[in-house]
């Protein structure tokens, strides 16, 4: 099955160009799968874009970074806030 592009792709904080998302092939998530991943969905309200308990997807987030020892990611409402659905 080919893979689905879309039009950007979350990198480093930033959404980018589909096309300029690059990863060196000696990245260590490639050879050893050190990463860390949250599934989040945004659903369209009349008032305007919504998370569904984004405090708890962000905490189990920090949660899978704490297993794999990173320490960039930690709790604060201000993660949260950074959070936009587009």
């Amino acid at each position: 099955m080919p893979i689905q592009t879309t039009s950007k792709i979350w990198h480093n904080g930033n959404l980018i160009p589909w096309e300029d998302a690059t990863l060196h092939v000696m990245s260590h998530v490639i050879h050893y799968g050190s990463s860390v991943f949250e599934g989040i969905r945004c659903y369209g309200q009349p008032s305007g874009s919504a998370v569904f308990r984004l405090p708890e997807h962000m905490q189990r987030l920090i949660d899978s970074a704490k297993s794999t020892a990173w320490s960039f990611l930690t709790p604060s409402t201000s993660s949260v806030r950074r959070c936009r659905c587009y």
